[in-house]
């Protein structure tokens, strides 16, 4: 996992109270909230629902590379209750604290947690912003999942195993397949998203690498 994820820090051992609860991210609207607040807070974001896209697609990042991940590496999984989130929120999701030894899980379990049970819970509390409708937060989860993928290719994850690992995944999700491409580029795996997460609306800010009116060369070469 920690080769896989050079960009984060992984630790097995009980987590500090400072740290974010995933459980609660799912389970209380007011923390899932938060994650916009600080989303704001830490970036030139000025629109709430530009701010509550980023997050999601951010938190479901962390998400998949501590769930998702492991289960396409062939180690299990840390259900998404388990794990916390070390950092300043708002982009600084630097740590993930996944305590004791991965599990084994199945495709269906793996979907049922991941997805029914946290990432569409916690899209549900961002409902509330305006602009943050279903269709388009399931592209900020898309997006978050390919990602993950992605970023371990520029680790020591091989892209070939992760990619069918992916095509699994958007063969048992319908809806999953249209949020983007998983496809190799210039650093490995690169997810090309089909739903903008409004990023190019900060001030002096433009369209992020992945921003679906950019063209498919630019985003795989960047």
């Amino acid at each position: 996992m920690a080769a896989a994820c050079p960009e984060i820090r992984i630790h097995c051992d009980p987590a500090p109270p400072d740290t974010l609860s995933c459980a609660q991210v799912a389970g209380d609207p007011e923390v899932a909230l938060g994650l916009v607040a600080a989303e704001l807070a830490a970036t030139a974001h000025r629109v709430e629902a530009a701010a509550a896209r980023t997050a999601l697609s951010v938190y479901a990042i962390k998400i998949g590379q501590a769930t998702v991940l492991p289960w396409a590496l062939g180690l299990g999984w840390w259900h998404p209750d388990r794990v916390r989130l070390g950092g300043d929120g708002g982009h600084g999701w630097h740590t993930l604290h996944l305590p004791g030894a991965p599990e084994p899980v199945t495709l269906a379990e793996l979907i049922d947690g991941i997805f029914e049970g946290h990432l569409f819970r916690v899209a549900g509390h961002l409902a509330a912003v305006r602009g943050c409708a279903r269709p388009t937060m399931l592209g900020q989860i898309g997006f978050g999942i390919g990602t993950a993928f992605a970023r371990a290719t520029r680790g020591a994850a091989d892209s070939a195993h992760l990619s069918l690992a992916h095509q699994q995944l958007c063969a048992a999700l319908p809806w999953l397949g249209p949020t983007g491409r998983l496809l190799p580029g210039t650093h490995g795996l690169t997810f090309l998203r089909n739903h903008c997460c409004l990023f190019w609306t900060a001030p002096e800010e433009d369209a992020c690498r992945s921003c679906p009116r950019r063209t498919d060369e630019d985003r795989l070469t960047t």
